[in-house]
């Protein structure tokens, strides 16, 4: 597999050192008090340069662990970041070991757990300098540190003279090591060669066994789940440079313990299609779901795609979300009754509102339960976030723009955001005969639990739908002779919707039967008869 790679991606020898832990950061309160529905507290971290975190995970201690990278004189490094359930920082740790100039191909941070140690373990890549070749080279590693984080060891997952790596994307822990998903990445004199990958390594970071994945082109792998028999894993990404697509397309990856494919997916459009987005894994019902964004299908420019499969990875429903601009989704967690994704809002946007947090939360049909879009000054590109034991949200990601130095890592504590969808609305009233070219009136009802403002959607089953109305009367012509079903939907001032009303039947009987004479329709049921009438009657 040949082809351009997005970074550079050579190898690193496996090594150990042991990095302290530096503790400077300190966070700054951008919120003292909450001034958008639904936000607890909002803090940023960081220190004189550019910083961003990357992931947020929760802690045992009821704190938080976040990574992400901080610059320092112009480079690059790995930051691990400590803080309470208040926001409070407890401490930090950055390493020293791989550093990058360029963040838009060396993201050097991508993911972190808390260990059954009480310890951490973060995943990522980076640069390095390598003796061999007299060159800074770049590689997949994983840093391990205690509950403090002091460094308990570092490791590049790889081979220096074999020339390639394992770049992590996501972490699990197992009984006996850990499992990882992300990418193998190879060189070569002339080419590099890059598939999507999972491996696992023991408990000290030396690597067990991998598996690479072919899709026909480049592949790398954000989301990793185990599956619920503990049977096998699920990894979840991007296919791009491939002749089976037309351009960047969404990759599926059902394993067995093993790491032995069991089956692959490649879900397309005729545009872009990019999955980055951590969090997809199993659902209730066995099957397989992940996110990311698409160009193909929406209201314009990228938006929110959701592709939601059976346990084979055979489609059951997709679904897009978003505006007429760019939105971004780099996270998604499940929750008790659905899934939320964060979502940057008009994200590269040059004028205007942009860069704002949009949440939504969606049930296990990818209904929309609610939305909220929390608009301030700015920029806030959120990619991470976990739904809290309080049934709130935790997000991290960045406030200012994209390598400016002003830019600190920021991260927000949402408060449960409790809206109930409206209940199932009664099947449209109206006409069950009807004439083409003939408008016809069609009404609905239902009510909503939280006393919420209503809006109506009428399918009018014939591929157009009435759009959202405010009231539950509306109007449609058909010009078809045929059966329709007609069906509505009613949704919530939070967008929160409900499910489908029973459809009511509409006949549009053929035009001619209905105009046509007596004596007309009677020739035309017997042509044979009365040939010199049918002449006279220019039939």
């Amino acid at each position: 597999m040949n082809g351009k790679v997005i970074g550079i991606f050579v190898v690193g020898l496996l090594i150990a050192a042991a990095i302290p832990a530096v503790g400077y950061m300190k966070n700054e309160e951008t919120n003292a008090t909450v001034q958008s529905y639904g936000i607890e507290w909002e803090y940023t971290y960081g220190g004189d340069e550019f910083d961003w975190l990357y992931c947020i995970e929760p802690t045992d201690d009821g704190g938080y662990i976040a990574t992400g990278t901080t610059e320092e004189s112009d480079m690059n490094y790995a930051w691990l970041l400590k803080i309470d359930a208040n926001g409070n920082e407890d401490w930090s740790a950055i390493n020293y070991n791989f550093n990058g100039t360029y963040l838009d191909t060396e993201i050097v941070i991508n993911c972190v757990i808390e260990t059954s140690d009480n310890g951490y373990i973060v995943g990522g890549y980076g640069k390095f300098y390598s003796t061999i070749y007299d060159a800074w080279l770049s590689a997949g590693y994983l840093w391990k540190v205690d509950s403090l984080g002091v460094t308990s060891w570092f490791k590049v997952v790889g081979n220096e003279l074999e020339m390639w790596s394992l770049f992590p994307f996501n972490i699990k822990e197992v009984n006996d090591g850990f499992i990882c998903g992300g990418l193998h990445a190879q060189f070569t004199p002339t080419d590099y060669f890059e598939d999507a990958a999972l491996f696992k390594t023991d408990l000290n970071g030396d690597l067990d066994w991998y598996q690479a994945y072919d899709a026909g082109g480049q592949e790398f792998m954000r989301s990793l789940c185990i599956n619920k028999d503990n049977d096998g894993y699920f990894i979840s990404g991007t296919t791009y440079e491939n002749d089976l697509v037309s351009n960047n397309a969404y990759y599926m990856v059902k394993t067995d313990i093993s790491g032995n494919m069991e089956w692959d997916q490649i879900f397309d459009g005729p545009d872009f299609e990019y999955s980055p987005t951590i969090g997809g894994g199993q659902t209730d019902d066995g099957g397989f779901i992940m996110g990311g964004i698409t160009s193909s299908y929406g209201e314009g420019g990228t938006d929110l795609w959701i592709v939601k499969t059976d346990e084979t990875g055979q489609m059951k429903w997709d679904r897009t979300y978003g505006g007429e601009l760019n939105d971004r989704c780099y996270g998604m967690d499940k929750t008790d009754d659905g899934y939320v994704f964060v979502v940057i809002k008009n994200a590269y946007s040059l004028s205007g509102t942009k860069e704002d947090l949009w949440l939504i939360t969606v049930d296990n049909d990818g209904k929309t339960v609610w939305e909220l879009l929390i608009e301030e000054d700015g920029t806030q590109w959120l990619q991470s976030i976990i739904q809290t034991d309080d049934n709130g949200y935790i997000i991290a990601g960045r406030n200012g723009p994209f390598d400016d130095k002003s830019s600190d890592g920021l991260i927000i504590k949402m408060s449960s955001v409790e809206n109930q969808q409206p209940d199932k609305p009664t099947t449209p009233s109206g006409p069950t005969q009807g004439k083409p070219g003939t408008e016809y009136t069609f009404t609905t009802s239902t009510t909503d639990p939280d006393g919420d403002d209503i809006y109506y959607l009428f399918d009018w089953g014939d591929g157009t739908d009435s759009g959202w109305l405010d009231t539950g009367e509306a109007k449609h012509t058909w010009d078809n002779e045929d059966d329709y079903e007609i069906k509505v939907m009613a949704k919530d001032e939070h967008n929160g919707e409900s499910v489908w009303s029973d459809p009511h039947s509409i006949s549009i009987p053929r035009a001619k039967n209905l105009q046509m004479p007596l004596l007309q329709q009677v020739l035309e049921l017997f042509p044979d008869m009365f040939p010199i009438l049918r002449q006279l009657l220019g039939l």
